[in-house]
């Protein structure tokens, strides 16, 4: 039975997320010549895009799994979940480049490409976040 990480470990994983995309703004900074940019608050709003899609999309995905589990056997729900996570994390980081880097989406070349790293570096996020939010609060596992 799990013992998950609570607000503390909420906050770990905000903590993570906020720093590496305000890291990530840095670099989009520099890819597209904006010397103007506050990179603190491009990693705020990128923070609160993720958070707000982030509550969507776990709600509909709960909704979505429930059901596929009642049809099929595996990790289908799963794969599915990433799968849809994808072209999510997508829009939000075209969202991202067109209020703060380029806007209308004019270079999408340089925009597909920053939105392509963007979504891998929200992995990698994720990866750090999950393990700080079991590790900051002292989480763990009861079997």
């Amino acid at each position: 039975m799990p013992a998950g990480p609570g607000p503390v470990g909420f906050v770990a994983f905000a903590g993570v997320k906020f720093a590496g995309y305000t890291l990530a703004a840095l670099a989009l900074k520099k890819a597209f010549k904006s010397p103007d940019i506050n990179t603190l608050k491009v990693g705020l709003v990128r923070t609160g895009i993720g958070l707000v899609a982030g509550a969507l999309f776990g709600g509909t995905s709960i909704l979505l799994v429930t059901h596929i589990q009642r049809q099929s056997t595996g990790d289908l729900a799963t794969s599915l979940f990433f799968a849809l996570l994808i072209p999510v994390r997508i829009a939000e980081w075209c969202l991202l480049i067109h209020l703060f880097f380029d806007k209308g989406l004019v270079d999408r070349n340089k925009d597909t490409k920053y939105a392509a790293l963007g979504v891998i570096w929200s992995f990698v996020l994720d990866a750090v976040g999950i393990f700080a939010a079991f590790v900051v609060p002292g989480g763990f596992w009861i079997c």
